[in-house]
C-alpha cells in the first residue's frame, strides 16, 4: 500500500530475500527503458515454448507508455541483459506485469532486485503495488518471501487443446504440493 513506507516493505521482506537484493544490487545495473524489444528478445530466447501476444504486447506497452503510464525495466550483467520486467499502471496501482529472466545467469537474486526496484517506482509515484499474478507455487513462495499473501485472482485466456491438458495436468501436480506446503493459503 502507498501509505507503507520502503523501510518498513524492505522490513518485511525475509532476510533471504534482501540478502538476494542486496547482492544482485552490486552485481547488476538496472535501466528504465521505453523499449519493449529487448523484452521480446529475452522472452523468445528464453521462453520459445510461450503464448505471447507479441504484437499485442507491443501495442498496449507503446500505448501506455505514450500516456505516462509504462515503463520496462532491465537488469544488465556488464553489458549483458539478464533480466527484464514490465510495469503499467494506472492511477491507483501500479502492476509488475511481465518479466523475464536469463536462466544461465550465475547471479543470484535478478527477478528479486526487479521486483524491488518496481516496488519503488511504486512508491515514487504513490501507488500500490501488485505483483499481478503467478502461475506457480514456486512463484507464489518466492511473492511471499515479500511478506505479502499472495492473493488468486481469476484470468482469461485463449487454450489449444493441447494447453488446456497441459493446464489440466499442472492443476492437479499443483493441488498434490499444495497439500506438502500447507502454510501458503494461495486461494
Amino acid at each position: 500500500m502507498p501509505e507503507k513506507s520502503l523501510e518498513t516493505a524492505w522490513q518485511d521482506c525475509d532476510q533471504k530475500t534482501r540478502n538476494l537484493i542486496r547482492t544482485a544490487d552490486k552485481k547488476l545495473s538496472v535501466q528504465e527503458s521505453a523499449d519493449v524489444e529487448l523484452f521480446i528478445t529475452l522472452v523468445e530466447q528464453e521462453l520459445p515454448q510461450n503464448h505471447h501476444d507479441y504484437p499485442l504486447l507491443r501495442a498496449l506497452f507503446t500505448e501506455a507508455y505514450s500516456r505516462g503510464q509504462a515503463i520496462a525495466l532491465y537488469a544488465y550483467d556488464g553489458e549483458v541483459p539478464v533480466s527484464a520486467a514490465l510495469l503499467i499502471w494506472d492511477d491507483n496501482v501500479l502492476y509488475y506485469w511481465q518479466a523475464v529472466r536469463v536462466r544461465n545467469s550465475k547471479v543470484p537474486g535478478l527477478n528479486m532486485l526487479l521486483i524491488w526496484k518496481a516496488l519503488e517506482q511504486a512508491k515514487k509515484r504513490g501507488l500500490i503495488f501488485d505483483f499481478d499474478g503467478f502461475g506457480s507455487v514456486r512463484t507464489a513462495k518466492m511473492l511471499a518471501s515479500f511478506g505479502q499473501k499472495p492473493v488468486i485472482r481469476p484470468e482469461v485466456r485463449f487454450e489449444t487443446f493441447s494447453y488446456t491438458i497441459k493446464r489440466y495436468v499442472l492443476n492437479i501436480v499443483r493441488r498434490r504440493v499444495l497439500r506438502k506446503y500447507r502454510s501458503y493459503d494461495l486461494s
